[in-house]
């Protein structure tokens, strides 16, 4: 933020600071046609993708406990859906870990277009400066094909910092891999068996 100010300053004290950043590639997403128990299972903390950052230094969330403020969830984040229909995530197996988050449906989110909307939350500045004023933060989920987690933030806002007026809005992306269940194998054919299914 402060090299984004920085940048403000040589550009002209009079005609302020606008800081937009979206990526590219939210604009051709498509979620797939999945209900919400469909996003409960186990997924990689660590971003297999997320927003490069920007000359000013805005980028995706790196990790799934950054998305969703911050704690230590560990190698890896497990999601689960409650008989209601809440959102509940933690760490897999791990009692030192963050305690776990619980999201209630139709309080915290919706489920609407296949999509986990998140409510927006407002984010008041303060009066003294140095310093943004009010923004408002929000987040979506998506299961993309390959039943991996797309998270969409998004913030919005505008301010001072100093004297300067500034604009903020940005979209940032960042997908985590789903950690596949593996499938029990079938048991090989005993001597026996083979004996009992074979004519003589």
């Amino acid at each position: 933020m402060h090299r984004a100010i920085l940048v403000c300053v040589f550009a002209g004290l009079l005609t302020g600071c606008v800081i937009y950043i979206h990526d590219s590639r939210i604009k051709g997403l498509k979620p797939a046609k999945a209900g919400l128990r469909d996003y409960a299972g186990t997924f990689k903390n660590d971003a297999a993708y997320f927003t490069p950052p920007n000359a000013m230094g805005f980028e995706g969330n790196e990790t799934l406990e950054g998305a969703l403020g911050g704690g230590d969830f560990g190698t890896n984040v497990q999601i689960e859906i409650t008989s209601t229909e809440d959102i509940v995530v933690k760490a897999v197996r791990d009692r030192f870990a963050s305690p776990r988050l619980h999201y209630v449906k139709g309080k915290d989110f919706d489920f609407t277009n296949y999509c986990v909307v998140f409510h927006g939350k407002n984010h008041g500045g303060g009066d003294d400066s140095p310093g943004l004023g009010a923004y408002k933060t929000s987040m979506t989920w998506m299961l993309d094909g390959s039943g991996s987690l797309v998270v969409i933030s998004e913030s919005n806002g505008a301010g001072f910092a100093a004297i300067i007026p500034v604009v903020a809005d940005g979209s940032l992306l960042s997908i985590f891999s789903r950690i596949k269940e593996k499938a029990d194998k079938l048991p090989e054919p005993t001597a026996t068996t083979h004996s009992v299914l074979t004519k003589p």
